[in-house]
């Protein structure tokens, strides 16, 4: 059973990587956080619609394919709008913790 979680994070790290080379050759960000946050809410009209274990496991994939590349690429465009060594840790350790207040929210 463990063996089924392995495909979600082997996509979502190639769309990672591949997400993360391009939005740094383009020197664009916002419009690859949007793109892949399209593709995460496609992955979870798919877990919300569909009550068939293999439809919900690539429901899980295209959510992991989505999901991951958008705080990667977030998180370097916050650090790359930060000027200075000290801001720029202020400003990283702000995005995760707002970010990880969405949880409390819910």
């Amino acid at each position: 059973m463990q063996l089924l979680s392995v495909l979600p994070y082997v996509f979502g790290c190639i769309s990672t990587i591949v997400v993360g080379i391009y939005s740094d050759r383009v020197h664009i960000r916002g419009p690859f956080i949007t793109c892949c946050a399209f593709v995460s809410l496609i992955g979870f009209t798919i877990l919300y619609t569909q009550s068939t274990p293999g439809a919900s496991y690539a429901g899980v994939i295209v959510v992991a394919i989505g999901l991951f590349p958008t705080i990667a690429v977030n998180m370097a465009w916050a650090g790359g709008n930060a000027g200075g060594v000290a801001k720029r840790g202020v400003v990283l350790a702000m995005v995760l913790g707002f970010g990880n207040l969405g949880g409390y929210v819910l």
